[in-house]
């Protein structure tokens, strides 16, 4: 999720009335902090640190060589690998890492006509494991398209959205395998998704659902990692090359012949693509990119009781701090935040502490912005960092949200996440009763409070 976090807190033991009390009142003078403080909390980060170094990792242009030019030029976001042995004999393509590389091509309506049209593009994994995995996707809520392997399976899948919900079509032939190149192909005809994998429809089409296909009007489109409204995510670990759209229905027959020309006729393949007249046509032949921007670490200072032995630490790659703090008077007028990308590298890390309570409270300010990943964290306890694992121990305490939300899909929907043993398997995402939504561009106070009779989550001073 993207988020400006403020006023992190870990009380011991301590009534959360008081605190709650607060929100309402913050306008009154600059005393927040000696509030938090007079609470005796073992932890408050009050993330007031200065301006972190901001790192460019934009690192180079990928050439649009279909029909609407350099309005689709994409980015390469971090340092991928260009010049590696392509599906072309002869040809160079993109390597990406499956952890934080991708390309990103900003919105035009050009690639997203409300109308038939094909994407193309040619894959090849370094590992088939379990866990989505995107390629290519121009997506936002329930509106365009995207593709997905090893989403429930080793295919390649393509969905199709039209407003309310998606046609999903995957391929039912062989198995992908691992450093092995596929011709991926996904058609829709103004009626039906199709999916083709090198040059064979083995799945049957499926008609739109809706009123029909509903084109993404807002994101880029991105390849080689999900989520192209917010931060990326789900990235594709391998090689990319010839990636097209066409604002038609390919038809059988020329992807047929995409797919023969790249063994038969590599030299002539990209003539041929040429001349089914593309909008979009990457082919990632670029020179090799710079290298990484290296990340300066920030230390985050607790002012609790644990002292310094719990100060938190940041990369300054993967968020920043010193972006504008909770604006409310009780913050005074010096009040700074961190802000956070939503991607994997985007946290605070608190070395562990001891600590052995039944009654504990957490608290902080947060502000959305846009929609988040599923079971993205405001605070926890992992055992490893990252996303909760379901399973029969739940490595993980803290607040977070779900992958539902009000409007739908937004996943604004806050949930109570807390560890389980073998004898207790606590809870995966609990929604609390009423459910609590947290609104997008607006500071918002969240509190979490566990005694050993139950847990309770407040949201701006309301109880759950």
């Amino acid at each position: 999720m993207n988020t400006k976090q403020h006023a992190g807190h870990f009380l011991h033991k301590a009534a959360v009335a008081g605190l709650l009390a607060w929100t309402a009142i913050l306008t009154a003078q600059a005393d927040y902090s000696n509030a938090v403080m007079s609470l005796k909390p073992v932890g408050y980060w009050p993330l007031n640190e200065p301006i972190s170094p901001t790192l460019n990792y934009a690192l180079g242009t990928a050439t649009n060589y279909g029909s609407v030019g350099a309005a689709a030029n994409g980015t390469y976001y971090h340092s991928s690998t260009l010049r590696e042995p392509g599906v072309l004999a002869g040809d160079p393509c993109v390597k990406l890492d499956g952890a934080g590389q991708y390309i990103d091509v900003p919105y035009t309506p050009v690639l997203n006509t409300n109308g038939p049209f094909s994407v193309e593009f040619w894959a090849n994994q370094t590992v088939i494991a379990a866990g989505a995995k995107s390629g290519v996707m121009s997506f936002s809520g329930s509106t365009g398209f995207l593709f997905y392997t090893d989403n429930n399976g080793p295919n390649w899948g393509f969905r199709v959205f039209y407003g309310t919900g998606r046609t999903y079509v995957v391929d039912t032939g062989p198995a992908n395998q691992p450093e092995t190149w596929n011709h991926v192909v996904g058609v829709f005809d103004g009626n039906l998704v199709h999916i083709y994998v090198n040059g064979v429809e083995n799945a049957p089409p499926q008609a739109i659902g809706g009123n029909g296909y509903v084109p993404n009007t807002t994101a880029p489109l991105r390849i080689g990692a999900g989520n192209p409204a917010g931060a990326a995510s789900l990235f594709f670990p391998g090689w990319m090359d010839e990636v097209a759209m066409y604002p038609y229905a390919l038809s059988s027959t020329q992807i047929a012949a995409h797919y023969a020309t790249a063994t038969a006729n590599p030299a002539g393949y990209a003539a041929l693509i040429a001349g089914d007249k593309p909008t979009a046509y990457w082919r990632f032949n670029e020179p090799p990119l710079p290298p990484e921007p290296l990340p300066v670490p920030v230390v985050v200072t607790n002012k609790g009781s644990w002292g310094a032995s719990a100060n938190g630490a940041f990369n300054s790659g993967g968020m920043s701090s010193g972006a504008p703090g909770v604006p409310y008077g009780g913050f005074g007028t010096s009040n700074s935040a961190c802000q956070f990308t939503g991607t994997s590298g985007s946290f605070i890390e608190i070395p562990p502490q001891s600590l052995v309570t039944d009654s504990w409270t957490v608290t902080c300010w947060a502000k959305r912005n846009g929609i988040s990943e599923y079971w993205n964290m405001l605070y926890s306890n992992p055992a490893d960092l990252g996303q909760p694992t379901a399973g029969p121990s739940h490595p993980v305490t803290g607040i977070g949200f779900g992958n539902g939300g009000n409007p739908e899909n937004t996943r604004n929907d806050l949930r109570m996440y807390w560890a389980g043993t073998d004898g207790n398997t606590g809870s995966y995402g609990a929604t609390p009763n009423p459910a609590l939504y947290m609104p997008d561009q607006q500071w918002t106070f969240v509190a979490m409070v566990a005694s050993p009779s139950n847990i309770v989550l407040y949201m701006n001073g309301q109880m759950a």
